[in-house]
């Protein structure tokens, strides 16, 4: 049986329960400015943390978040965080530092990351380079490091690796 006739019968197959890009991989965005600001972005697949079993969790809508209760909320919020804690570690020189928490008022992203929470770090010191520790579970990380001027550079990292990123503009 030739090559393309058994893709064809994988994708026949695999249909519409082939999973989506984010319930592969978890997402972490450096954006470097010209003047050598940094930010780091991580993005936190909401879906995937609901216990409502309505809730596709491969799905990128929004709008089930949004009929949440406020407990609720805080509910996927609180997890959200908790795998921030657990699955990231950045470090410059001899310093640590933890994304910012998901604050309680936040809602999903319906534009960049479709619905994704957000958590940052804003890079302050003036730092030439960082690591970043992924210990995430389940999933692979895709870094992606973006500086003016120049075409995005990707990282692919599976749990336990490391990847030092230079923060020069």
């Amino acid at each position: 049986m030739s090559t393309l006739r058994i893709l064809a019968y994988i994708l026949i197959l695999c249909g519409s329960s082939a999973l989506g890009h984010d319930s592969l991989y978890n997402y972490l965005e450096i954006n470097i400015d010209a003047e050598g600001g940094t930010t780091i972005h991580f993005s936190i697949h909401a879906a995937e943390l609901s216990e409502n079993p309505e809730v596709d969790p491969t799905s990128q809508d929004t709008a089930w978040f949004s009929h949440l209760s406020a407990a609720q909320k805080q509910q996927v919020i609180d997890r959200a965080n908790q795998q921030l804690q657990d699955s990231y570690r950045v470090e410059w020189g001899d310093s640590s530092i933890a994304p910012s928490p998901i604050s309680s008022d936040s809602e999903l992203d319906s534009e960049t990351r479709p619905g994704c929470l957000s958590s940052y770090i804003k890079v302050t010191e003036n730092q030439t380079s960082v690591s970043i520790f992924y210990t995430g579970i389940e999933k692979r990380l895709l870094l992606v490091v973006t500086k003016q001027g120049a075409f995005p550079k990707t990282y692919d990292l599976a749990t336990g690796e490391t990847q030092a990123i230079s923060l020069t503009p």
